[in-house]
């Protein structure tokens, strides 16, 4: 199973690449997306995707959904209202109970974020497994998480 959290304050750039990789990853794998996101939904998904809305900033709620879904790809947009280091902690939590599973933490960057919440983007940046700067480019994504 491999879980790619998408973090970070963007939103539209957000949906787009739960989007892009549902897409790259349907119909050679089995894909959930956790859509956590509080101003869009997650739509114009791949047929036969499985989608999760989940509301609120709650982090364990994120992850027991993400906990109980079974996909070969899950896909977690995370609510830019969440606070990034009590998600980076329990998504540590969720690595040892999922010990078998490739987790990706991608925190999305906008200047917005570098401009007017530089103690957000330091966060981000420190427990990310990665940082995906604005405007990103998918073909890079997709290596960085792409499993065979």
């Amino acid at each position: 199973m491999t879980i790619i959290v998408l973090t970070g304050l963007v939103v539209v750039e957000k949906v787009q690449l739960t989007q892009a990789l549902a897409q790259h990853f349907h119909p050679q794998k089995t894909v959930a997306v956790i859509d956590n996101i509080a101003r869009l939904e997650v739509d114009g998904l791949p047929e036969k995707t499985t989608l999760t809305p989940l509301t609120g900033d709650a982090v364990t709620d994120l992850i027991e959904a993400i906990g109980s879904t079974s996909a070969d790809v899950i896909i977690a947009a995370v609510t830019e209202q969440a606070h990034p280091e009590k998600l980076f902690i329990a998504l540590d939590d969720l690595r040892e109970q999922l010990p078998d599973a490739n987790i990706y933490t991608l925190a999305l960057i906008d200047t917005r974020t570098c401009d007017c919440f530089p103690n957000v983007r330091q966060a981000l940046e420190m427990y990310a497994d990665a940082s995906v700067m604005m405007p990103y480019n998918l073909d890079e994504v997709i290596a960085y998480v792409d499993i065979r």
